[in-house]
Order: C-alpha cells, then sequence, then structure tokens
C-alpha cells in the first residue's frame, strides 16, 4: 500500500471520528480540555499516525516473543517485555503529541503495564531465578 494511500486513509478515518464526535449528543457534555485534547492528538497523529502503528506494532512483536521466553521460564522473556511496555507508552507520545488525551491514554498504558511487571516480579522471577 502506497504512503499517499495511507494517510489519505488516517484523514478520512479522523475526519469520521470528528463528525461522530461533534453530533454525538453525549460527548457534548465532556470538558472542554478533553475535548481539545482528542482534537490535538488527531491532528498530531495525522502526521505520525504510520510511523505510530509501526512502532506499536514493534511492541507487539517484542510482546509475543517475550512472552514466549516468559512461558519458557527465560529471564530475558521478562527483560523483553519490560522494553516493549516502554516502547509502547513512549510510542502513545509518538502519536498523539503531547496534550491532555494522550497523557491519560499514557497513564493508563503505563499503569497496566506496571501492574502486570510488579506481580510477575513478584510471583515468578524468583522461580525462573531459581532455574537459571
Amino acid at each position: 500500500m502506497r504512503k499517499d494511500t495511507l494517510e489519505e486513509e488516517v484523514s478520512n478515518s479522523l475526519k469520521t471520528l470528528y463528525k461522530m464526535i461533534t453530533d454525538h449528543p453525549v460527548l457534548e457534555n465532556i470538558p472542554e480540555w478533553l475535548g481539545m485534547g482528542v482534537i490535538e492528538s488527531a491532528r498530531h497523529f495525522q502526521d505520525y499516525g504510520v510511523a505510530f502503528y509501526d512502532i506499536k506494532t514493534a511492541a507487539y512483536f517484542l510482546t509475543i516473543i517475550a512472552v514466549i521466553f516468559m512461558f519458557i521460564r527465560k529471564k530475558v522473556g521478562f527483560k523483553i517485555y519490560v522494553l516493549a511496555q516502554i516502547v509502547s507508552v513512549f510510542a502513545v507520545f509518538y502519536g498523539l503529541g503531547l496534550n491532555s488525551a494522550s497523557i491519560i491514554a499514557t497513564i493508563t498504558t503505563g499503569l497496566i503495564a506496571l501492574v502486570f511487571i510488579l506481580l510477575y516480579k513478584k510471583w515468578f522471577l524468583k522461580e525462573v531465578n531459581s532455574i537459571n
């Protein structure tokens, strides 16, 4: 697929999303700072969206590799997983820019990753260390 076609698809998706947001009666009551953040994110995403998907795809592949290593009880899997989650968190800033919507998305992504990392470290990493 050509880059022009991808950019056109992203642009059309953003226009559709904006129309849905402005026409939806429930979304009329969202705070202005959050609405402006979504619009700023959409503008930034229009420029960096394709690269954002490439970064997220790389993070997903790293995560799959990490999970396989963790499943077979290799310590390097945990380190790869932590790296993949750090890439995922920063990819949100790269794709959406620095605004209220991206900060909320980044905090959510980071907290979910942190919970899994802490739980894995607490219950399974000691067992993996004793095997290796």
